[in-house]
């Protein structure tokens, strides 16, 4: 009778799989030809009659089967929880044994209690069928590629390892999906995730998150030493114990759509287990997640421009939902990547020290991050995105600020989906012409794009910066030939009209090659924040690589003259300013900011600013050279950038940060306002590689500028 019922249970589980799982995979070149599969986990027809069904099959004992790991223990009811929490506390009392800090039972229980995961079994089904019902409609579909051959893989070839899940973090979203799938093609134990104690102020929403695996932490705590001995004991628990992480190496959600460069203080608890020996080899599994459109991309605009972020409440979470729930969201792809596993990546862990570990988890934070990158889908998105914004973004050329033609789109979509195929990236699209992408983008995009006859206008450029977010995520592709050809550009002294259709090469005469390659050297410095160390012209062989590439596929011609010069031409002016337009508003940022920090070291009484009040000042003095068509480009006053560029003018000693009567305050280096020359200087430099060439002359006569700087007052601090 038993088995008769189990087997049941089975086949009904088997079945609810197969009804949510498309048996039709869509086939799909990758980068070095090598193939991928997408599945469907969006296919659902089951409806809620069926749920005393779903129900009845929670106790089936087949579908949570654990994989053999170390202990043959997971922490997935009560008792594992205080088993765990016991545990925890006696390994750190240890650590504090001869310190003069005594932790307090009652104080270690609470924060454990706060901190720990209660992954259910019973409770994450609940879930994952109500998400379920979520996703269908939210999105359209959502494919996955590796969930079920990758994962199968990666347990035979490393049964008694761990694994780590390194996936990109674009929205909230990330926290679920990942555990969702593995659910459907029963890839167990599910990950532990690491999530902010943010969530915890949401009820409703940290108690799904616990249940499903996540387990909270605070954003800071290097000065509470029990809470962060807690914290790395039980990470490195739960890896000796053989439970699988999932942690998000970006830190924290991208705002503008690009991989951020890696945080390493979870990766360095990771490699801690590894050099203490509690696990045997960790392996590291990367995962992509493609949106045609995020959630959250709204809100993702308003911190770009620097406006109060709604608070993380259940109550707006709701809201939130049930604004978007009629909402039409596309697409979703997860694509896992080639894992990267620990022992080999280290090769001899006898000889580690504190130097070499920080060495190692630096150059492993960013292969993981290159490795994420490698795995990009691109979509309809962020082909349209970055075209709108070349076509259309240019506050300067008045003819094509706000207007395109269907028909030039058309072309540019053809010409631009050959360029990212010549790349060796895969492209998804489930519309079969260029046409229908454009419907499917006025469908996405309603509210910020639409048509009129045989034209598409934006509505706001506020609009510019939703597009920049899916335009971002696509930069690595060209990044290399974008700073090859903004660094071309620097040896130009005239503006180039691009508006001329007639003329479709650009000639630049005789070049010093040493002196090309060093600046695209220190345009790759001056971007450092903004673009994977991989992907910089760093040395001559990547400088020449890249060359060959645009030579052999006729983008540049260069014919080499005596004493290392060459003569320049390019061949495709629109190429030119398509790969040019997706790095010329982060150097419009770099640049507007030196304009701002040499007007402001002329000011005879304030030199700085508070942290928070600095970047603000900054954005509006970029919005209100955008209005006067000073700055052509609208993505250029992303607070995101400004930050960015004012952290690398700090590493550089032109600004500095110190604390006045207990404000955080950023001002101009001392030695710079004693000499505004040299910021001069720094503004020239980086001004060379703008799209439209401004002298120095006028920076200083410009009494426009003048106008733009906060009062000359006393600073109350």
């Amino acid at each position: 009778m038993n088995n008769s019922m189990q087997s049941e249970r089975k086949e009904f589980s088997n079945k609810l799989i197969q009804q949510t799982i498309d048996d039709n995979p869509i086939v799909l070149k990758t980068r070095l030809n090598k193939q991928i599969s997408l599945k469907n986990v969006n296919q659902s027809n089951i409806i809620f009659k069926d749920y005393i069904d779903f129900i009845y099959s929670l106790k089936s004992k087949d579908i949570f089967k654990k994989v053999n790991h170390v202990t043959n223990s997971s922490p997935i009811a009560s008792k594992e929880h205080f088993r765990l929490r016991r545990k925890i506390y006696e390994r750190v009392l240890k650590q504090f044994k001869d310190s003069t800090i005594i932790p307090k039972r009652t104080e270690m229980y609470k924060i454990m209690d706060q901190m720990f995961a209660r992954s259910n079994g019973t409770s994450t089904k609940y879930i994952a069928y109500m998400f379920r019902k979520i996703w269908k409609k939210l999105y359209r579909d959502i494919l996955q590629n590796g969930m079920d051959t990758k994962m199968k893989e990666l347990k035979e070839n490393y049964p008694n390892d761990t694994i780590v899940f390194v996936p990109t973090h674009r929205s909230y979203i990330d926290f679920i999906i990942l555990s969702y799938v593995n659910i459907l093609y029963r890839n167990f134990p599910l990950p532990h995730i690491i999530a902010g104690e943010d969530f915890l102020q949401m009820l409703f929403v940290s108690d799904i998150m616990r249940h499903c695996g996540a387990l909270f932490m605070k954003r800071q705590f290097n000065d509470l030493p029990i809470y962060k001995a807690i914290f790395k004991e039980y990470i490195l628990t739960l890896l000796e114990e053989g439970n699988y992480l999932e942690f998000f190496i970006e830190g924290t959600r991208s705002r503008n759509g690009k991989t951020y460069h890696p945080k390493f203080g979870i990766l360095g608890l990771v490699l801690d287990a590894y050099f203490q020996k509690r696990v045997n080899n960790v392996i590291f599994v990367p995962v992509y997640f493609s949106y045609e459109k995020m959630l959250e991309q709204e809100s993702h605009v308003r911190e770009m421009l620097g406006e109060a972020k709604k608070k993380e409440t259940t109550k707006n979470m709701i809201f939130g939902f049930l604004d978007s729930v009629s909402t039409d969201f596309g697409d979703m792809i997860v694509n896992v990547g080639e894992e990267i596993s620990l022992k080999d990546f280290i090769k001899d862990k006898e000889l580690i020290n504190n130097e070499m570990k920080r060495e190692i988890c630096s150059k492993l934070g960013y292969s993981i991050t290159k490795r994420l990158d490698d795995n990009f889908i691109c979509m309809s998105t962020h082909i349209i995105s970055s075209l709108l914004l070349y076509l259309l973004s240019d506050n300067r050329l008045n003819y094509r600020r706000t207007s395109v033609r269907m028909k030039v789109l058309i072309e540019k979509i053809d010409w631009l989906k050959n360029q990212i195929k010549l790349r060796n990236t895969t492209i998804y699209l489930k519309e079969n012409n260029s046409i229908g992408m454009i419907e499917r983008i006025l469908n996405l995009y309603s509210g910020h794009l639409e048509k009129k006859g045989e034209y598409l206008f934006v509505k706001n450029v506020r609009s510019f910066l939703i597009f920049s977010i899916y335009k971002n995520a696509l930069i690595h592709l060209f990044i290399k030939e974008a700073i090859i050809c903004c660094s071309l550009h620097s040896f130009l002294t005239t503006n180039i009209l691009f508006e001329n259709d007639l003329e479709k090469n650009i000639y630049f005469g005789e070049i010093d090659l040493e002196e090309w390659r060093e600046r695209c050297h220190v345009l790759g410095e001056l971007l450092h924040l903004e673009i994977h160390p991989e992907n910089l012209i760093s040395d001559i062989s990547k400088f020449n690589e890249t060359l060959e590439f645009l030579k052999e596929n006729n983008l540049l011609t260069i014919e080499s003259k005596d004493n290392n010069k060459v003569i320049v031409t390019v061949n495709d002016k629109d190429y030119y300013e398509y790969v040019c337009s997706l790095i010329w508003p982060h150097i419009e940022t770099y640049s507007s900011l030196m304009s701002f920090i040499y007007l402001l070291a002329k000011q005879p009484a304030i030199h700085g600013f508070q942290n928070d009040i600095f970047v603000k000042q900054v954005n509006d003095f970029i919005q209100q050279l955008y209005y006067q068509s000073i700055t052509p480009y609208f993505e250029s006053v992303s607070v995101l950038t400004i930050k960015n560029a004012i952290s690398r003018f700090i590493s550089w000693k032109i600004l500095h940060k110190v604390t006045v009567n207990q404000q955080h305050v950023t001002e101009v280096n001392q030695n710079y306002i004693q000499n505004d020359k040299e910021l001069l200087e720094w503004w020239n430099m980086i001004s060379l590689y703008t799209k439209y060439k401004q002298s120095e002359a006028e920076l200083i006569s410009n009494s426009f500028f003048e106008q733009l700087m906060p009062p000359s007052r006393t600073s109350k601090l």
